[in-house]
């Protein structure tokens, strides 16, 4: 009995048996991937990833869907650092998305992280790409919450209170104020003050 009887023997189907005898045509060693456990589509994968010279160990696991290993494979084959997608956490829509921020030379560590989902990490992954990352958003923000005090100060001449720094709880709280509701509060700060007898002071 030869060697691809033997295989044949061990249970797989047709389709699984294909990918084993174009692999032992190839001169491949198809035992990396001739297990009952991956399915046709995966034996594809690696037996494209040997075939290309690959260490397919990375991804030589049937946790991998065959969508998540061709992502790992094609990350191998442009030389990038898969091990930072290669996590069955990861779909294959998150880890195609990790994959593009890698070819662009971003810091996909904005975003990899599998809780969030494909969209969102396409949404950051476009704002690292535009230069408009969060951070870049949240300063712009703050800004935004500081214009109606800054207008009025420019309108009335009122020079600003001296206070101490503000808490990250604090400007986590500002952040769900509109700016109508921040105009209101500095102006019932400033009522109370003044009525208390303080001077606004530079």
């Amino acid at each position: 009995m030869n060697e691809l009887e033997e295989y044949k023997q061990m249970g797989f189907d047709s389709d699984q048996m294909r990918q084993i005898s174009w692999g032992m045509a190839a001169g491949l060693d198809v035992s990396i991937y001739a297990n009952l456990q991956y399915n046709c589509e995966q034996m594809e994968q690696l037996r494209k990833g040997l075939e290309d010279g690959l260490d397919v160990s990375v991804y030589a696991n049937p946790e991998y869907s065959w969508e998540q290993m061709d992502e790992i494979r094609k990350g191998l084959e442009d030389g990038l650092d898969v091990s930072v997608y290669a996590n069955p956490e990861y779909n294959w829509e998150q880890m195609n998305e990790i994959r593009k921020g890698l070819e662009g030379g971003l810091d996909v560590s904005a975003y990899a992280n599998p809780e969030y989902s494909w969209m969102r990490m396409a949404e950051i992954r476009r704002g690292l790409e535009d230069g408009t990352e969060c951070v870049k958003r949240k300063e712009e923000r703050a800004e935004e919450r500081h214009e109606p005090e800054r207008r009025y100060m420019e309108n009335e001449k009122v020079p600003p209170i001296k206070a101490k720094p503000v808490t990250e709880d604090l400007i986590d709280l500002l952040e769900v104020l509109t700016p109508s509701d921040i105009t209101r509060l500095y102006f019932t700060v400033v009522g109370i003050l003044q009525a208390r007898g303080y001077k606004l002071i530079n």
